[in-house]
This record gives C-alpha cells, structure tokens and sequence, in this order.
C-alpha cells in the first residue's frame, strides 16, 4: 500500500464478537447531523430503556461539543469557535471544552510547529471552497494570501476567556477537534457502562466488550478486502484519509489533508 494510502479510515466492519454479559444486550445509534460526519454509539445494556438513557446524554454531549467547535455557524448562548473567530480581536468567554482544547493546541505546536497550526483556517476554507465547488485550483499568489495570517501566537489565551490579537486569522480546529470529542464522550458513556463502542467517522473508542474486544476493520482505500482488523478494548485508534473528500481537475485528485509548507493537498 502506498504511503499516502497509509492514513486510511477506521469503519466498523465485521467488528461484533458473538457473546455477551448475561440479561445484557447491545444497541446501536447513529447520529448525523455533529461534526460534519456519521456518528455511532454502540452500547450494552439490561434493555432499551436503559440504552435510551445513555443515547439521550450521549446526544446532548455531542450537540454540545459540536456547538463549541464549529466555526462555520453561530449557536444561539454558545462561545465557541465561531464566535471567538467572528470577535474581532476582543476577548470571550469562551465554552470550557474548546478552552481546554485550545491550550493542548498550544502544548502540541509548541511540539509539532507549523505541522500543528489550528491559524490556517483561512487557507483550509480557500481549499474548501474550491473542494466544494470541485472546479479549479486556486493559484499559489491566493494560497500565499490565504496563509499570511496564520500566527497560531496570535492567540491568547487567560482564565477562560481568549482572543485573537490579529482578528483575521481564522482558527480552525477541523484537526483535532472530532478525535478530542470523541474522547470527552468516551468519558462520559464509561460513566454509564464499560462495554461501548463509540465512531465518529473514523475516530474510534472502545470500551470493554463482553467477551473479548472490538473488532474494528481498517477500509482499504483502493477498495476490496480490508486490509486489518484491530482488537480494541479500553482504547482508541484514529485515523484519516484522502480517498473520500476530494475533488479532481485534470486527473489530479485534491483532497482535504493540507500541508502546511506547501500550502497543497499533502503527498506521500
């Protein structure tokens, strides 16, 4: 497999292990309307009931962590993203979720330097736009002016409130932000049973599983048979890939995984 192939996406294929705890049955929901993509709880419960009730606090968490997070859309009494980006440079409370992740963004650039700049959100929209309408390549002159704001320093960041001290940079946490949430869920479910299984489009965390672990098939992105199978349990395995959001022009496929230096669709 390619190298650029080797950041593949997790699906929950063939991934259910005959057994279970006694009196206890698994259920499954899904949800699409959070973080742009196809989410699914799968628990283990006495009854319906019980699952509902675990689904219900699961959905409420999501629809929240969504609202902190996105920064395309306002959410009425929600500070999140888009309304820290939309202050031109003025403080804001912002929600304590997207306050923590914001200071670990900061613990991994310090790290990862410009390959972890949550500042690009003004290139990653260019490039969205052009993926959206999937005609044309912007030219490198609107690359490099999409990316002259881009000073990940220009956050600040004190006591739960944050700011932008060049209020055109863009923050854009499309990166991180649905694997962090799926963790912060993960916290949430384990509180109400140890046996879950959580996808959120390829961000996976596993709980227990009567009888074993999870069985989590890795898709091929050339299609066929899955290439590997994952035993989960207590753990998560994250992955992302360029075989589903892209467009091509001229047979040359543009996906949606940026390099930050050369400000294109990253190639092996």
């Amino acid at each position: 497999m390619k190298c650029a192939k080797c950041l593949i996406l997790l699906t929950t294929v063939a991934m259910l292990l005959s057994g279970c705890r006694r009196g206890e049955q698994q259920f499954s929901q899904t949800y699409f309307e959070a973080f742009d993509t196809i989410v699914t709880l799968t628990a283990y419960a006495p009854d319906r009931a019980r699952f509902d009730r675990i689904a219900s606090a699961f959905s409420a968490r999501l629809n929240a962590l969504h609202a902190a997070f996105d920064r395309y859309r306002p959410h009425p009494g929600v500070n999140g993203l888009y309304a820290l980006n939309a202050a031109g440079g003025q403080w804001v409370e912002v929600e304590p979720e997207l306050y923590d992740l914001l200071l670990k963004c900061r613990e991994w650039s310090a790290v990862g330097g410009e390959r972890v700049n949550p500042a690009l959100g003004n290139l990653f929209e260019l490039w969205r736009q052009f993926r959206d309408a999937g005609v044309g390549v912007p030219s490198r002159e609107a690359l490099e002016s999409a990316a002259s704001h881009s000073d990940f320093s220009a956050l600040e960041l004190e006591g739960g409130r944050a700011r932008l001290r060049d209020p055109e940079v863009t923050l854009d946490l499309g990166a991180v932000a649905k694997g962090y949430a799926a963790g912060l869920l993960g916290e949430l479910v384990s509180g109400m049973t140890e046996y879950y299984l959580i996808d959120a489009g390829g961000n996976v965390v596993a709980g227990k599983k009567p009888g074993g672990a999870w069985r989590i098939g890795v898709q091929n992105p050339d299609g066929g048979d899955v290439p590997m199978v994952l035993n989960l349990a207590d753990t998560s395995a994250v992955t992302s890939g360029d075989y589903q959001r892209y467009y091509e022009v001229d047979g040359v496929r543009y996906h949606h995984l940026i390099d930050p230096d050369t400000r294109m669709p990253a190639h092996s």
